[in-house]
């Protein structure tokens, strides 16, 4: 599971946080990037190395080619469709309310 959390400063240069953790909310890699930067660029550095069996992100790591499937390794992926994709992905709603996990780590 991932997510990305902005930081911003006066001068309206901004990082991300992205943070991959495990199903008991542990964190297990942190990517910090520039905030102007897409999310989807940093699932595979964070998925590198690891097996997971269900793929958990928020709708900044959707990407239209199959890209987060391709690097979720045969995982079940749930990730919330972006709002301007025109063929919404279907996703277990049960299994993405398991987000708060990701959201607990940054409060």
């Amino acid at each position: 599971m991932w997510s990305s959390r902005r930081k911003s400063s006066k001068r309206g240069l901004n990082t991300k946080v992205h943070l991959a953790i495990d199903k008991k909310g542990k964190p297990v890699r942190i990517i910090v990037s520039a905030g102007q930067e897409a999310d989807c660029a940093y699932a595979p550095p964070l998925m590198a190395g690891l097996s997971v069996k269900v793929l958990l992100a928020d709708r900044g790591y959707d990407v239209n080619q199959g890209g987060d499937t391709a690097c979720a390794g045969g995982s079940k992926v749930v990730i919330l469709s972006k709002r301007s994709r025109k063929v919404v992905r279907t996703y277990d709603t049960e299994l993405y309310k398991k987000r708060h996990l990701i959201e607990h780590v940054f409060r």
